[in-house]
């Protein structure tokens, strides 16, 4: 065969050629079994239910400070104090737990910490349902302090969650004095 012809051949090729190329980079034929969709997982929300501050806990008192939540999630409480040679209990009740259901040890806890140390107290509920909670704070001296606390919750879904944050007052919560057992 001529040069000639072998390039007027190749030449006639040439598209057909070029479209076994063409699918062949593409990966061939489509193929037959579907691919699983990814759905992306929800992002977790964190939101400050309660963020506040007591100038002046006695030795030997106890305040209360409620808060509610709107769905299930993760709640993580933050206590801090002035003095680190201070005792500081942390409690967080299950529903409106009231002075006098703490005197009586009738509350029930979610979770609590009855530790002399560490300062800052981190105590966290997972997956703690809707609902009302009581944040309770003692302080077993040896000095008076002043308290600062902040409640978050997490959750994975994104409507939002109402907060609340200043200076524990009466209509908030209880602070009241508790001679030791």
């Amino acid at each position: 065969m001529s040069k000639k012809r072998f390039a007027l051949r190749l030449r006639g090729l040439a598209p057909a050629l070029g479209a076994v190329l063409a699918l062949a980079a593409c990966g061939g034929a489509s193929d037959p079994s579907p691919q699983p969709s990814l759905t992306p997982t929800p992002a977790p929300v964190k939101a400050v239910l309660m963020e506040a501050s007591i100038n002046s806990l006695p030795v030997d008192y106890v305040a209360g400070r409620y808060f509610t939540t709107s769905r299930t999630g993760t709640i993580d409480v933050t206590v801090d104090w002035t003095f680190p040679e201070d005792t500081i209990f942390v409690w967080v009740a299950k529903g409106q737990c009231t002075f006098e259901q703490f005197d009586a040890e009738t509350c029930q806890y979610a979770t609590e910490s009855l530790a002399t140390r560490p300062k800052p107290r981190l105590l966290s509920v997972p997956s703690a349902p809707a609902g009302t909670y009581t944040l309770i704070v003692g302080n077993l001296g040896p000095r008076d302090e002043s308290v600062a606390f902040q409640v978050v919750q997490t959750s994975v879904s994104g409507a939002s969650l109402s907060s609340s944050r200043g200076e524990v007052g009466p209509a908030d919560g209880f602070l009241r004095a508790r001679p030791r057992r």
